[in-house]
């Protein structure tokens, strides 16, 4: 990981996670927009089932995004920074 940002006021709410391969970031508090080097992107919504996937919800995400591991650890991050769930 790169790089983290987490910002919450009354109005506004971002979160930003960065690596090496991705960019997550989230403006709302139940969807993450994931884009790659190339600049594809890819709209994961419900992130909040992915904090403890069953494997149906794994399957799905590996379907949506090649980077399965870095949404569930940027949903871990955003948990401990006090995101809800």
């Amino acid at each position: 990981m790169l790089r983290i940002e987490y910002s919450k006021t009354q109005d506004e709410y971002l979160f930003l996670y960065v690596t090496d391969e991705v960019r997550i970031s989230c403006t709302d508090t139940d969807s993450f927009t994931v884009e790659d080097r190339d600049y594809r992107a890819v709209q994961i919504h419900n992130i909040w089932s992915y904090l403890n996937p069953s494997q149906d919800a794994l399957f799905e995400l590996s379907v949506l995004t090649q980077y399965s591991n870095e949404v569930i650890n940027a949903v871990q991050v955003l948990k401990a920074c006090g995101g809800k769930d």
